[in-house]
């Protein structure tokens, strides 16, 4: 891996390659493991720019499938009976669990539980603030409404 991104990296000065022809086996396997070690860091940058980049992606995506059907949720608080801003908030937790599912599946066998666990903690944080800003923001919400976030959320 390390020897065909060799050429993207800065260059590395090994003195073992202009070694005299005296040199062992040994002494030219550690130099190529020391090269090998030299580049984990340009690779660790390069993951974690990536991971980054997936992540605001990721969110990006979320905030398009929620957002627009949130519009007017915090003013459909105050309603009595079941408006269609109760059914688009609906649709709009059960796309981004769908959502969330589809790149647990896809993240899973690759990322380590660590990093895992914050990239799906970082974007179910998004979700539940999309839902819950308008609750706090909500001057008044009737006890049909509370009936509904509190079946939302179970």
């Amino acid at each position: 891996l390390g020897a065909e991104y060799k050429s993207k990296f800065r260059s590395f000065d090994s003195s073992m390659e202009s070694s005299p022809e005296g040199k062992d086996d040994k002494a030219k396997l550690l130099g190529e493991i020391c090269t090998f070690v030299d580049m984990v860091p340009p690779f660790r940058d390069l993951a974690t720019k990536s991971m980054g980049s997936m992540i605001e992606l990721q969110k990006g995506q979320l905030y398009e499938l929620i957002s627009p059907r949130l519009a007017n949720f915090q003013q459909a608080l105050a309603s009595n009976e079941s408006v269609s801003e109760w059914d688009d908030a609906e649709i709009a937790l059960r796309a981004a669990l769908y959502h969330l599912r589809h790149l647990s599946q896809a993240w899973t066998p690759v990322l380590s539980r660590n990093v895992y666990h914050m990239s799906m903690g970082n974007l179910a944080d998004l979700v539940f603030t999309l839902f819950l800003d308008p609750v706090w923001k909500a001057e008044d919400i009737t006890e049909a409404a509370s009936r509904f976030i509190h079946t939302l959320f179970l």
